[in-house]
């Protein structure tokens, strides 16, 4: 929807079967250090946030969109550490190099499953509001019937009983093709942040 605008083709979306999913929607899930006192993401105030990129819905964008409404157009957050991935950034918040971070809910699924020691010492404080899943693309300007073959072939794994260990590895349970536009929601969280005078996560 921003950097990569006009250059890929949308496929289809991905199920998963893990906590905070639902069917082609997920949501980012609110890290805090385990042992600090706050309970609400407006208690927050002044703290030190992680994101993984500045581009990224789920570490950033969605992030912003809860704080706006709080921040009345003032600086929320203390500073921005950027870490370059989802799991540097839950991994800052458990060494204290960071009070708090934004990890979609497929990442820390995986994580927990696979790498549990970079969640270690952290919780999850809340969540943010949900949006369309990060999506399977392909270059822009593929022939229709290449992205007709793509998607069934998409289809067809996510039902391939053979398959079923590597789809349940991944905590994958299926796609949707989603309608033209459906991402335009993304958008709408920028925008509503910007009309609240919060253009910036700080």
């Amino acid at each position: 929807m921003t950097r990569f605008a006009g250059r890929l083709a949308y496929v289809a979306t991905p199920h998963y079967c893990l906590p905070g999913c639902l069917g082609p929607r997920y949501l980012s899930l609110i890290l805090v250090r385990e042992e600090a006192p706050a309970h609400c993401l407006y208690e927050l105030k002044g703290a030190r946030v992680a994101v993984n990129s500045r581009d990224s819905q789920s570490g950033y964008n969605c992030l912003r969109h809860s704080v706006a409404p709080m921040a009345c157009g003032k600086p929320f957050f203390s500073g921005v550490l950027v870490t370059g991935s989802h799991a540097d950034s839950a991994m800052a918040v458990g060494a204290g190099r960071a009070d708090v971070a934004a990890v979609d809910c497929v990442t820390h699924g995986l994580l927990a499953r696979y790498r549990p020691e970079c969640l270690a010492g952290t919780r999850v404080l809340g969540h943010t509001a949900s949006a369309p899943a990060l999506p399977y693309v392909t270059r822009a300007g593929m022939p229709a019937e290449t992205l007709e073959a793509l998607r069934l072939a998409l289809f067809q794994v996510a039902a391939a009983p053979a398959l079923a260990p590597v789809t349940e590895a991944l905590g994958l349970c299926g796609f949707t093709v989603l309608p033209a536009g459906a991402y335009e929601e993304i958008l709408t969280m920028e925008q509503s942040a910007q009309r609240l005078g919060y253009p910036q996560l700080h």
